[in-house]
């Protein structure tokens, strides 16, 4: 017996499953997908859904400005420059946001990968903030404080901060196929004609006052 399942934004797109003990392995390949969408334009009128079947794509500006409620699809930007990005989206001026959960102590980083991703942090700087990108301020003053009952090794503490560092760049690189990644973009490096960095913890009295602060602003 086949089960159907719809696409994630397009319930009228279907899947072909075949159900395994309960769980769905999609029999549809990349062209069969990129096929069905067809029906519905050129171009899905959903960003998520052209990276989900297409892969990472940088959009134009004509895309993005027709992308209803685009905050809920900035996921699907990391190909895309700020220049695309409606303004709307973009802060600017300086930067001083708390985040939920504490930098990581070093076998933190290396243990629970996701702390080390820079696009983790990304996300919940969006989230604090409300905006998909930020205008990069050079040369700028970044402050990270970390909010912890625990005291860490100043040299664990400034290597946990490292993925925060590279979510705040502009761009950079690193993909395999040599395109450009596009992050929340307040500082436009790391390098020393960029950014003046400090690296601070306090201790709070319980873990429900953890957090990390970033604060950006022009040197």
């Amino acid at each position: 017996m086949t089960a159907v399942l719809g696409s994630p934004y397009y319930p009228n797109v279907r899947e072909r499953f075949i159900p395994i003990t309960g769980i769905g392995i999609s029999m549809c390949s990349a062209a069969e997908r990129r096929s069905e969408l067809r029906v519905l334009g050129n171009m899905p009128d959903l960003l998520s859904d052209h990276v989900y079947y297409n892969g990472p794509t940088r959009f134009t500006a004509e895309e993005v400005a027709g992308q209803p409620s685009l905050f809920d699809h900035r996921a699907a930007l990391f190909l895309t420059p700020t220049a695309h990005i409606p303004v709307e989206h973009v802060g600017n001026g300086s930067l001083d946001v708390r985040l939920p959960i504490p930098t990581p102590d070093y076998l933190e980083a290396i243990e629970i990968r996701s702390y080390s991703i820079p696009r983790m942090w990304v996300d919940l700087i969006q989230r604090a903030t409300g905006k998909v990108r930020w205008t990069a301020i050079r040369p700028a003053r970044v402050v990270i404080t970390r909010y912890d009952p625990v005291r860490l090794r100043d040299d664990h503490l400034v290597m946990g901060m490292k993925a925060i560092i590279d979510a705040l760049k502009f761009q950079t690189t690193g993909r395999g196929d040599g395109q450009l990644l596009y992050y929340f973009g307040a500082i436009w490096d790391d390098d020393n004609d960029s950014i003046k960095g400090k690296y601070l913890q306090e201790l709070v009295p319980d873990r429900s006052a953890s957090g990390t602060r970033i604060q950006v602003y022009p040197l």
